[in-house]
């Protein structure tokens, strides 16, 4: 069964194991609101902000983050709002990636951000009307999209986030009617994107791509119980596990995935999502390619295409640190 997960807590990486990787980090496929370990040394920091400064990719696409339903004037005033999302990709050398039980040559990871920006700049909570009650956000926990599905976003599309083009207006529009409706907060509105009848050839596409191992999450970047963005700021990231240098299927994978995420502003304790889509590259890639990947001569077959520092982890509370301490011991004997 999918694992659809509702937490708003969402665990740091990469991940750092006290006492079982003293020789080096443990680097993980991880996805969510979660960036670094609790305690992390200023190397592994330093890599990341230099990473994150310096993108090999980046796309960044202006929208209106209110909309509302036809008929609807309670946020008619916002509709003139414009924001800006970008998304960048890094792919760069992580010389302290622990050893593991395959040792890596040139390892390295490919680390993805979100960040938004809007006029007024500085603090989320300062460009939002006072009667918000929170500003939620979901996304597809996979790490790549099946070649098919990235192919319908091209540079046609790179002048708007509509998904339209890419997962159908039925499938749009379900997902949107799914996530609306009077709610406070940003718990539960995560939706198994997959299981929308509408949706059966993409998302359901996309699971059946990937074995049924596919799940949601969701998270908040602005509630009245503490989170606030900064504009300019990421709030999100897809960082992978550690690889060979010279294995190029990670980063290409990441670049040339669509970008899905819902954004669901609460005002007045009455939900407004929207879909939003990107692609970073939009490479036309072979359909034979059920990554997504864009490597279209196999290249990092065999031994190079062992990813050897970890699985993707799925965060749901103490579980996530059970199965990392787990792996780590593996690892080590």
């Amino acid at each position: 069964m999918p694992n659809t997960l509702n937490t708003f807590l969402l665990f740091s990486l990469p991940l750092v194991v006290p006492g079982l990787a003293a020789d080096g980090v443990i680097y993980m496929d991880v996805l969510g609101q979660g960036f670094y370990p609790s305690k992390p040394d200023n190397y592994t920091l330093g890599l990341f902000s230099h990473a994150e400064k310096t993108p090999n990719v980046t796309r960044s696409i202006k929208f209106n983050p209110f909309v509302a339903p036809e008929g609807n004037t309670n946020i008619t005033n916002l509709t003139d709002i414009e924001w800006t999302w970008r998304v960048n990709v890094s792919d760069f050398s992580v010389p302290n990636a622990a050893a593991g039980r395959d040792p890596l040559n040139d390892p390295h990871i490919v680390h993805t951000t979100y960040d938004f920006t809007w006029p007024e700049g500085g603090n989320l909570s300062s460009a939002l009307p006072p009667s918000t009650n929170a500003v939620c956000i979901q996304w597809l926990d996979v790490i790549g999209n099946p070649a098919n599905i990235s192919n319908t976003y091209t540079e046609d599309n790179a002048d708007s986030t509509d998904c339209t083009p890419m997962l159908g207006r039925e499938c749009v529009d379900a997902i949107v009617a799914r996530a609306s409706g009077h709610r406070s907060d940003c718990f539960n509105i995560a939706q198994s994107w997959w299981s929308i009848r509408q949706c059966a050839s993409t998302f359901g596409y996309i699971l059946n791509a990937n074995n049924g191992n596919l799940g949601t999450q969701e998270g908040a970047i602005y509630s009245t119980e503490g989170s606030d963005s900064i504009s300019g700021e990421r709030f999100w990231a897809a960082t992978s596990a550690a690889y060979n240098g010279t294995n190029t299927t990670t980063y290409n994978s990441a670049a040339n995935k669509l970008q899905v995420m819902m954004l669901a502003p609460v005002i007045l304790n009455v939900t407004y999502p929207q879909l939003l889509c990107t692609r970073v590259n939009t490479t036309h890639l072979e359909e034979s390619e059920s990554d997504g990947d864009g490597n279209r001569d196999n290249e990092g077959e065999g031994d190079d295409n062992d990813e050897g520092a970890g699985s993707l982890v799925r965060h749901n509370s103490g579980i996530a640190i059970l199965a990392s301490l787990v792996w780590v011991l593996v690892a080590m004997f």
